[in-house]
């Protein structure tokens, strides 16, 4: 590099910093690596600026020298490769949950808990270590403390103090889910004005039941102790809440009283009246007084099939239901929707989503002082009734399937597989007198009966609401959101694998659980702040890919990037598209991460 000097036609020195290279001609040419100003401007500002100029000059060359640093590694030529050795490569994706965890502030509330604490090891360490490994290799504890060492942080604690933190990790969940809270909020904005609830399992490899740990209707169909959890999802899909259940607690059981864990947890004293979406599983007398009791309001989900009478009439009449009118102006080509009532009979709208509501009388279950079942009528409720081209066509490809199988049984005399094939065989006892003995036979046929019953809701949804100012379209498009707690809790169990749970008791299993609540919830807020652009897959492997290779003399290289990693960096202000980095040039990246900027 040198300092060029060039004199412009007004008679003005402008100096700048260059430096000579060549094209891919070979030609020897020059570049402007610095514009320093006009000479006279600079000695109006420092009087004699050379000694300033030739500074920045050596500045510029030693960074340039340091970015383009041949470096000489040294290689053992007799070196062996060792099973399952991952020693030199390091994780560096986890620079963006740490930008997030610290943020988020889940650092500053779990250090502030452990500073009444007489150990000697980091509680914040070890939980740092397991939510990221929950994300970046999920495993037992025990395999996130061997796969330490692939993070830059210090993580010197052993495996007994792993296990040692888990009853401290329970004790600080309620205060650590309502801090969380509140940092979302101030930090991006929540939108809990409709909260999701759903319960899902989680299964346990033993055979033997305990008090918490019991078998139940696992959602898998496996035959081992389950663990119930019940889970509370804002508008954006990002976990609110949860709360823990002996495995078998009925999931209509659950509702009341992780309503009450969440009203307990200062989530919703800040922001009044919300509404909650659940599905049928869900629907009980009980848990809508609980909710209108509070004062909230409900979108839960009906059965029509088990439905009366009278509902599935009403939802069979093609009177009164409404539809998108889609209008494309012909000058402009802007499209626009407008609510029109829709026409059984024109060929155009049989095949497009419909809506409806009515009012009408119902009686529901409500439990007693004493605990018992009574009947209380109410006047008006709220149905809503959706119709969907593509779940009709899709439960009916299901259904045919099913029926593939009844036929088979039906055929066959031999009951096999679930209790849905079986459903749609009728079975009709006959005698045979055969001398002395009587013998009774059965002839299977397919019913085709309820076949043609249950395929006359194909499509078809209901949901009673207590909003009754709320349009129809805007309720059922509210209740379809529950596909994002099912996908929540898809993610915990496959990507995440939450199950099977490895620890065994109760505050174990809380710590355990807790761990995987934040680790969804880092990967849910990344998500958004990448505007759903990339699926959780997408992301999780991505940062579970970015990893760097050590070369030797404190220098690792980087072999992959994409635009996903593009997108995370620029969204979080982490750089990942550097082929090499220094090991201090990591460590100040990681450190980074952890300061707040709000």
């Amino acid at each position: 590099m040198y300092i060029k000097k060039v004199k412009t036609k007004s008679g003005r020195t402008n100096i700048a910093i260059s430096q000579s290279y060549r094209d891919g001609e070979g030609k020897s040419k020059s570049r402007v690596v610095k514009g320093l100003g006009y000479l006279d401007d600079l000695e109006k500002e420092h009087g004699d600026p050379w000694p300033l100029i030739i500074a920045e000059l050596e500045a510029l060359e030693r960074e340039y020298a340091r970015l383009h640093l041949v470096t000489m590694l040294p290689i053992a030529m007799d070196e062996r490769l060792v099973p399952e050795d991952a020693s030199g490569i390091m994780n560096f994706g986890y620079a963006a949950l740490s930008k997030l965890y610290h943020e988020l502030e889940i650092d500053y509330l779990v250090n502030n808990r452990r500073r009444y604490l007489t150990c000697s090891y980091n509680h914040n360490a070890i939980f740092k270590m397991l939510v990221y490994s929950r994300i970046l290799y999920p495993g037992s504890k025990k395999r996130a403390w061997e796969q330490r060492g692939r993070l830059f942080d210090k993580m010197d604690f052993s495996l007994d103090d792993v296990y040692r933190s888990l009853d401290f990790f329970t004790s600080i969940k309620d205060d650590l889910l309502e801090a969380l809270d509140a940092r979302l909020t101030k930090v991006q904005g929540r939108n809990t004005s409709i909260f999701y609830y759903d319960v899902t399992n989680y299964y346990f490899e033993i055979n033997q039941e305990d008090e918490f740990r019991m078998r139940g209707c696992c959602k898998e169909n496996r035959p081992l102790p389950i663990v119930q959890m019940g889970l509370f999802m804002d508008t954006d899909g990002i976990p609110v809440s949860y709360k823990l259940f002996e495995g078998n607690k009925a999931d209509v059981k659950t509702f009341s009283p992780a309503l009450s864990y969440l009203r307990n947890l200062n989530v919703r004293k800040k922001g009044g009246r919300f509404i909650i979406v659940m599905d049928n599983g869900m629907f009980s007398g009980d848990n809508l007084r609980q909710i209108q009791i509070d004062g909230n309001g409900y979108i839960v989900a009906y059965s029509l099939r088990g439905g009366t009478k009278e509902i599935q009439a009403k939802v069979l009449d093609p009177n009164g239901y409404r539809y998108k009118k889609r209008t494309k102006d012909k000058v402009t080509g802007s499209v626009t929707y407008e609510d029109a009532p829709w026409n059984p009979d024109d060929p155009e709208t049989m095949g497009v989503d419909r809506y409806k509501s009515f009012d009408i009388p119902y009686e529901l279950n409500l439990s007693n002082l004493k605990g018992k079942k009574q009947k209380l009528k109410v006047d008006v409720m709220r149905f809503v009734i959706g119709y969907s081209q593509k779940y009709a066509d899709r439960a009916r490809e299901e259904r045919e399937r099913v029926i593939e199988k009844a036929a088979r049984i039906a055929e066959t005399g031999q009951f096999f597989g679930s209790s849905d094939s079986r459903k749609y065989v009728k079975s009709t006892p006959f005698s045979k007198e055969d001398g002395e003995k009587l013998e009774v036979e059965y002839i299977h046929e397919l019913d085709m009966e309820k076949i043609e019953k249950d395929g006359r809701f194909d499509g078809y949804h209901a949901v009673m609401t207590s909003e009754l100012d709320m349009q129809p379209e805007k309720v059922i498009r509210q209740y379809r959101g529950l596909w994002e707690i099912e996908e929540t809790f898809r993610i915990s169990k496959t990507e995440l694998r939450s199950r099977p749970v490895y620890v065994s008791t109760k505050n174990h299993i809380e710590a355990h659980f807790l761990t995987c609540f934040i680790a969804l919830t880092l990967l849910r807020v990344l998500d958004k702040r990448l505007d759903d652009a990339y699926s959780t897959e997408e992301i999780l492997t991505n940062l579970r890919t970015c990893n760097a290779h050590y070369l030797g003399e404190n220098i690792y290289q980087f072999y992959q990037i994409s635009d996903c990693l593009k997108d995370i960096g620029k969204t979080l202000g982490i750089d990942f598209t550097k082929k090499y980095l220094t090991r201090q040039e990591i460590r100040n990246i990681i450190g980074e991460t952890k300061k707040t900027e709000y």
